[in-house]
């Protein structure tokens, strides 16, 4: 594992990690906003995700080519993600363009002037791409969980209905308010000496205008769940919906109670890899059975609220009773915690698999951007290892009972219509 990256603050209040990357002749850069979908007014449901296509300027021709352009003319890709709490902007290019890139970042930041054609231009793109994330099955449970167990909570699908109604002054006023230097990290990952990137960072992005004093980001209140809760039918009746159930409960916060969530994401593992296969052996009813931890399945990657979920698939057969069966794997583990061998085992693939996916520059320049953004005070991407090394097999235990002494909502299954 590397070493943690540089860091750096601007006088405006912009921070900087800089991991060098030697002799791999590519440099990846991530721009990442505190803002996302939950900072959305209400009147616009969408409007961080309108800003974020926004930010990408077209040009007018050849001589004049837009941002897309200019990072796959030089050999680069570019691309962004709206999240419910950050916004990441993201490129990678040959390590000689680094400079450049950053000029280009730099540039529309401080050139953003969305006009009434551009707009209704991003806006159509916007659209469609809501149409398709509602389409998408995947998406819905996450959704309903997110607004029957935290009511008022912002989800990352937005309103094409009210963006219609955007100018493009309140997409600015949304810009100035959240694009301020002290609300924005830039990570780099490169073929480059930190102190260098620093310096060139310092010229071109100096400028920028700090915003007032923020104040810290609150938990959404949880209500009842009692009130939320959908009907089950009778024991051993058999189910109207269809053989998928689908409950949720929330996690703990990750920023007061980071342990206890990491325990919780190994626990998630844990049970996937081995317990849970083994029930569906064990349990003819059960066809199979799978817990997501972090919204969308994403983990660290939203402050709290964040969301557990279990996906129980029951044989069409089965008894309503059989949807409780996949409980028992979490009651033998809060009886008898697994043995250090299986879970030093499930630590390392648990490990294996997600720096896997940190291996390119350009996630690690994503994640860097995003654990500084949600987590300033907490170990950063090169910090999970020894978070990770230091649960127990009680931890395990604890993470379980946990669960088992939360309330679940049961949520209609995908297509379904409560």
């Amino acid at each position: 594992m590397t070493a943690p990256p540089h860091e750096f603050q601007l006088a405006n209040g912009l921070r900087l990690l800089v991991e060098p990357l030697p002799g791999r002749k590519l440099a990846a850069v991530a721009v990442t906003t505190g803002t996302g979908s939950r900072s959305d007014p209400p009147e616009a449901s969408g409007l961080a995700h309108l800003v974020e296509h926004l930010m990408f300027p077209r040009g007018r021709g050849r001589a004049d080519c837009g941002h897309i352009e200019r990072i796959e003319g030089a050999g680069g890709l570019c691309n962004a993600i709206t999240h419910r709490d950050y916004t990441s902007y993201h490129s990678i290019v040959p390590a000689e363009m680094l400079d450049t890139v950053l000029a280009w970042e730099a540039r529309r930041l401080t050139a953003f002037a969305p006009t009434e054609p551009v707009l209704r231009t991003e806006l159509g793109a916007v659209a469609q791409e809501i149409r398709e994330a509602t389409a998408e099955a995947g998406t819905l449970p996450w959704e309903t969980a997110l607004a029957a167990l935290f009511p008022g909570s912002r989800d990352g699908i937005g309103d094409i209905a009210q963006l219609r109604n955007v100018s493009p002054q309140q997409a600015r006023a949304f810009f100035d308010a959240h694009y301020t230097a002290d609300n924005l990290v830039l990570s780099v990952v490169a073929d480059a000496a930190p102190q260098a990137v620093a310096d060139t960072v310092a010229d071109l992005f100096g400028a920028l205008p700090a915003g007032p004093p923020r104040p810290a980001a609150g938990t959404v209140a949880r209500t009842s769940v009692a009130r939320t809760v959908r009907p089950t039918p009778p024991a051993d009746h058999a189910q109207p919906d269809g053989p998928v159930t689908i409950r949720a409960t929330h996690m703990p916060d990750p920023r007061t109670e980071l342990h206890h969530y990491a325990a919780q994401v190994l626990l998630t593992h844990l049970l996937n890899s081995s317990r849970m296969p083994y029930l569906v052996r064990r349990t003819p009813a059960v066809l199979s059975a799978e817990l997501h931890c972090g919204h969308h399945g994403q983990w660290l990657n939203s402050t709290s609220p964040d969301l557990l979920l279990a996906v129980v698939l029951l044989h069409p057969k089965a008894p309503t009773s059989a949807t409780s069966a996949w409980q028992q794997p979490l009651r033998e583990l809060a009886d008898r915690p697994p043995s250090p061998e299986e879970l030093r085992r499930t630590r390392n693939t648990f490990l294996l698999h997600h720096f896997r996916h940190m291996d390119s520059p350009l996630g690690r320049a994503i994640a860097h951007g995003r654990f500084a953004t949600l987590f300033p005070d907490r170990p950063g991407l090169t910090g999970l290892p020894a978070l990770f090394a230091g649960l127990t097999p009680d931890d395990m235990a604890v993470a379980a009972r946990r669960l088992l002494a939360q309330e679940w909502i049961v949520l209609p299954p995908p297509g379904h219509t409560a």
